[in-house]
């Protein structure tokens, strides 16, 4: 962190007890208060001109994803250093002891007296938020030219006055998304990438060559394993063509 007078941060400096803490509490939030600390960092960022945009399990679930994730992923193009002099200033805001240039991790308070106007009123709880820098962890350098703008589909939160929301691409997000169930092969990240395959089938077979192929066939043979009944061929093999896989000699 820059060397900054701690009596003009209205922010709270977490260290590493403190992250014990934070996130123990962090988890399994509810989908209320997931939107509360997008529609606050939805209001921060565009108060200061920063161009952002949503992504992760996140962005799917903005995008009508069933599956409900525990923090929110937003990438914003803006450098470190003055990312940081604005999150300090918030006293809503939990702000890491030390972190690198390239992301951060803070927690943001919702619900209790700081969003005493929801309704039906929520207890508090500070939501984990992941911040990348553009360019930074598969992000583009031009964050703007791959983000698309949506309107939230889930009725279960508010995200403010404008229904518009910037979130990564479905090229970048699903490429993002191959990536890491290639790495960890865990259930979450296969539940994303079938909704977002069976979702946005013409985008994705539009974008099939530049996607890797090594990725594309591990979550290729996960969908076929999992959907192995015989009723089920036409659609493992409509996944395949989708993936512009060819058949196995």
């Amino acid at each position: 962190m820059e060397d900054d007078d701690p009596e003009k941060a209205a922010a709270e400096i977490y260290d590493t007890n403190r992250f014990s803490v934070l996130y123990h509490n962090s988890r399994r939030p509810s989908p209320q208060h997931l939107g509360l600390a997008a529609r606050f960092l939805i209001s921060l960022f565009r108060s200061h001109s920063i161009f952002f945009a949503f992504l992760g399990g996140w962005a799917v679930y903005l995008r009508g994803g069933a599956r409900r994730t525990e923090d929110v992923d937003v990438s914003v193009a803006v450098s470190m250093e003055r990312l940081e002099a604005i999150l300090v200033q918030e006293e809503r805001i939990c702000v890491p002891l030390t972190y690198g240039t390239r992301c951060i991790q803070i927690f943001v308070h919702t619900g209790g007296d700081w969003d005493d106007r929801s309704s039906p009123p929520l207890p508090e709880l500070a939501v984990s938020v992941d911040i990348i820098i553009n360019g930074n962890l598969g992000i583009p350098p031009d964050l703007p030219s791959a983000t698309e703008s949506i309107t939230p589909s889930q009725p279960d939160i508010n995200l403010g006055p404008d229904p518009v929301v910037p979130v990564i691409d479905v090229f970048h997000q699903f490429a993002t998304k191959l990536n890491v169930h290639h790495a960890r092969r865990q259930t979450e990240d296969y539940v994303d990438l079938e909704f977002l395959a069976e979702t946005y089938p013409s985008g994705i077979f539009a974008v099939r060559n530049f996607l890797n192929r090594d990725h594309r066939e591990a979550f290729w043979t996960d969908y076929a394993l999992r959907n192995a009944a015989a009723e089920e061929a036409a659609r493992v093999e409509g996944m395949r063509v989708l993936l512009g896989l060819s058949l196995s000699p």
